[in-house]
């Protein structure tokens, strides 16, 4: 018997996907042509899935199966596509006997291209029995094919010079069962193609589940129409969630530990419908996928209890275009609230308002679960509906939305109990905290490509920071609240502040010019700048409790690269003002004048200029040139920009001064 193949079509392995799970089989190794015969059957089950799938008709504009059509007309419709699927399934095995060579082969599969001869016979059949008109014929264009004879092809660009697509009965009948599988995201259809096929049958298994179930509640109940999980949200959250289930399924199954290296995915977003004709690619790399497989092992109740109150950019976003994923930091909100504190809140409540909070509670959780559900509309649905309708409502519409914490902000205004508003803030610093250190670490690092001697260095600081402001909470408020402020993450008032205690840590000998350049390395010059994700780090670890209180290691490994070339410039340039100062006029003078004017704001541009000219007149300083200060000190339009300069310079030159002390 013919072996089957993945054919690095999407579509067509989708379909392929949806038959090997139909055929209760766990890879395409298992599969023969006759498992695949016999999934199709007489087409019957597949007109019927087809006939109610929203995803068919965003998949195939006037497909062989028209929806389009009126009511009298769909049993014609009904016995017209499974004639077609009758069809292709009778050639669909001779197309793997029959030899082929590069004018003659199916440009999906790469078998023979039966598809066209059959439509071509079947299409004059169908003329004589009155099915079609004498002017109309079966053709392969975007009716039977996603996108073929799109505009951003030649088919419809020159459609009367350009040939017809040849395609194989094979690839037909896969991309008919490929609306089963169907998930919504941002608007279009998404397919996951991973670079190990196999691994798509458990994508494909918990959808086809899904779909099937819907399917047969409508056959008994009724119902118009089935939606595709993630309609109406954008599917962001529904295709994070059902990736995280898969994995954990995986790692079940096969009995692994770990991702392999080289497994990536890609995610095609297709829309074929009417004028709507789009397709783009999210390519999601090993790292990413390595993050979102050990969020479903190690952490996922965590992970999940965030994508609830998913507010702001999804994770899905944010690691398509490798950005920050803000619901992992300390926003307030962010969090769901705990179950104990909603169970304590309740019982502060009046028996109204626990009804309120009762619903709100029940509405939150279905709203949740729904997001890796298909929806339908079934003939009860709509008597309910129509009956709530007729309903008096006990509620107003923005009584009926209120959150928790809003109930129980009502509750506190009319009775000013001091155990309601220690509930409240229990609630608001509950749902204001951060995510775990080591999630947070595993997004930095394979998403956003942080290095790990970063992470620590901030957590190093966190550290230092509590210890050396705990007499000072207000100023240490300050900081844990604003410090990392995604809306304003330079606040002068705040990086003034918090640049003065790293200096004081410097001099301490807490803080190295190392351990700074690590947490925020230099991304470009004219003037200097750095990246200032360190602030958000710290930020983050702020709000943490048991930190890290050991010094990080290796501070001159690879990590430090990035920044190399105007690092060691600011270094030797520190280092040599501090020899020729001190030799000049000696350490006592240097503290005082130099550190201290450093402290007092009393050091200038014109300060930076004296001791680049005095050094340039030093015999084996040549480097001490008008090119190298602009390149350091100057922005692009060549007025002094030093203010980041200045600081580290300020850095180094405390750890210069307290380590010629201390010997």
């Amino acid at each position: 018997m013919a072996i089957l193949n993945w054919t690095g079509n999407p579509w067509v392995d989708t379909g392929l996907a949806v038959a090997v799970v139909k055929a209760n089989k766990n890879s395409l190794e298992e599969m023969t042509v006759e498992d695949f015969k016999k999934v199709i059957g007489d087409g019957g089950w597949l007109t019927h899935a087809n006939e109610h799938l929203n995803s068919y008709v965003d998949l195939f504009t006037n497909g062989f199966l028209n929806r389009q059509v009126k009511p009298k007309d769909k049993p014609a419709q009904r016995i017209k596509y499974e004639k077609i699927i009758a069809a292709l399934l009778e050639d669909f095995e001779k197309s793997f006997f029959v030899s082929v060579d590069s004018t003659n082969c199916c440009e999906c599969t790469g078998i023979f291209p039966s598809a066209n001869k059959t439509l071509e016979r079947l299409s004059e059949q169908f003329r004589k029995d009155g099915i079609l008109k004498k002017d109309q014929r079966l053709d392969i264009g975007r009716n039977a094919f996603p996108l073929i004879g799109s505009i951003t092809n030649d088919a419809g660009a020159l459609p009367a010079a350009s040939r017809e697509p040849q395609l194989s009965a094979f690839a037909l009948l896969c991309v008919q069962m490929a609306s089963l599988a169907a998930i919504m995201l941002k608007g279009k259809i998404a397919f996951f193609q991973y670079t190990e096929p196999n691994l798509l049958i458990y994508h494909v298994k918990q959808i086809y589940d899904e779909t099937i179930a819907k399917l047969d509640i409508i056959k008994k109940e009724g119902g118009a129409a089935i939606t595709a999980i993630g309609t109406g949200n954008y599917g962001s959250q529904s295709t994070t969630l059902m990736l995280l289930n898969e994995f954990d399924k995986l790692k079940k199954d096969l009995e692994i530990e770990d991702l392999p290296k080289y497994i990536s995915l890609n995610i095609w977003l297709v829309i074929n419908a009417g004028t709507r004709v789009d397709c783009e690619v999210i390519e999601i790399p090993n790292a990413a996928l390595e993050f979102i497989w050990e969020a479903a092992v190690k952490f996922p109740d965590e992970i999940r209890e965030i994508l609830r109150t998913e507010k702001q950019k999804s994770i899905l976003d944010c690691i398509e275009n490798k950005e920050e994923y803000k619901s992992f930091y300390p926003f307030p909100k962010s969090k769901p609230i705990p179950k104990d504190l909603i169970f304590k809140a309740k019982k502060m409540l009046s028996s109204d308002n626990q009804c309120k909070a009762e619903i709100i509670e029940k509405a939150e959780r279905d709203e949740f679960e729904s997001l890796i559900k298909s929806n339908i509309v079934t003939a009860e649905d709509k008597k309910k509906k129509k009956a709530n309708e007729k309903q008096p409502q006990n509620y107003t519409k923005k009584e009926r939305f209120k959150t928790i914490i809003e109930l129980l902000n009502d509750e506190f205004k009319q009775n000013k109990k001091k155990e309601i508003k220690n509930i409240i803030n229990q609630i608001n610093e509950a749902t204001s905290k951060p995510a775990s250190k080591s999630l947070f670490e595993l997004y930095q690092t394979n998403i956003l490509g942080r290095s790990k001697i970063a992470l620590s260095v901030a957590e190093w600081i966190a550290y230092n920071l509590k210890e050396y402001l705990k007499n000072d909470k207000k100023q240490l408020e300050l900081f844990i609240q604003k410090l990392g402020d995604f809306k304003d993450v330079n606040n002068k008032s705040v990086s003034k502040k918090i640049r003065q205690v790293f200096s004081e840590l410097a001099e301490k000998g807490i803080l190295s010019y190392e351990q700074y350049a690590a947490l925020f390395p230099i991304k470009g010059n004219r003037p200097i700048r750095v990246d200032n994700f360190g602030w958000r780090f710290i930020w983050f670890y702020l709000n943490h409790e048991n930190l890290n209180s050991n010094l990080p290691k290796n501070m001159e490994g690879e990590d430090m690269v990035i920044d190399n070339r105007f690092r060691q410039r600011i270094k030797y340039f520190a280092k040599d003002v501090f020899d020729w100062y001190v030799e000049k006029n000696g350490e006592d003078k240097f503290k005082r004048k130099i550190l201290d004017g450093f402290r007092n704001n009393k050091i200038k541009d014109s300060d930076l200029q004296n001791w680049y000219c005095n050094l340039a007149e030093i015999t084996g300083k040549e480097e001490y040139t008008l090119d190298s200060w602009d390149d350091l000190c100057t922005d692009e339009n060549g007025k002094n920009d030093t203010y980041e300069l200045r600081f580290q310079l300020r850095l180094e030159l405390a750890n210069l001064y307290r380590q010629h002390i201390s010997q």
